[in-house]
């Protein structure tokens, strides 16, 4: 039972690795917290996959110099001054297919909740914040494409499924009584 899958990668990871991404959190300065945040091997798991993003010319990242896409990685990792990160993607970019798994799933996400789907950075990029989120709909960290893509791999005739609820964040999906119910009624409990 995935829940708030991010299939095929999460665009707030590209605000990560350029300026550091605090979560919210006022008091935490992202661009103390970004060489850390650049050294988890796992986040260019979580960066908008080239292969499977649906639109390989979206500007997912606009700067006063340049725009990137899915397409511009090792552009954008040498602008941030993160060469390192070339090589951490290509590393793992060919390791996970998104295909079947030959078992049922019972995909879990929500939606309804503002989630940025660009970023927008001024003259202080890569080590201010982006001077604008760009917002769509997703659970405040997976966009709603990311979150719906397994779609196109769901068997139904095999009792695949998926449910949705309304208004509950990336985190918060975990915590929902609703939610708690949903998977008790799946398995049978």
């Amino acid at each position: 039972v995935p829940m708030s899958c991010p299939w095929i990668g999460a665009l707030i990871q590209l605000n990560t690795y350029a300026s550091g991404y605090n979560l919210g959190i006022s008091l935490i300065d992202p661009k103390v917290i970004r060489e850390e945040q650049r050294s988890y091997e796992t986040g260019v798991y979580l960066l908008p996959h080239p292969d499977y993003w649906p639109d390989q010319n979206e500007v997912l990242v606009s700067t006063m110099y340049r725009n990137y896409t899915v397409r511009d990685y090792d552009q954008f990792f040498r602008d941030i001054r993160f060469t390192q990160g070339i090589d951490m993607f290509n590393n793992v970019r060919n390791i996970t297919r998104l295909e079947h798994p030959g078992v049922k799933i019972n995909n879990i996400y929500s939606v309804g909740v503002d989630t940025p789907v660009g970023l927008v950075y001024d003259q202080g990029f890569p080590d201010e914040q982006p001077k604008t989120r760009i917002m769509g709909d997703g659970d405040g960290t997976v966009t709603f494409k990311s979150l719906t893509y397994i779609q196109r791999l769901l068997r139904p005739e095999a009792g695949d499924s998926q449910f949705y609820f309304t208004g509950l964040s990336h985190g918060d999906i975990l915590k929902s009584r609703q939610v708690f119910a949903k998977l008790k009624s799946l398995m049978h409990l």
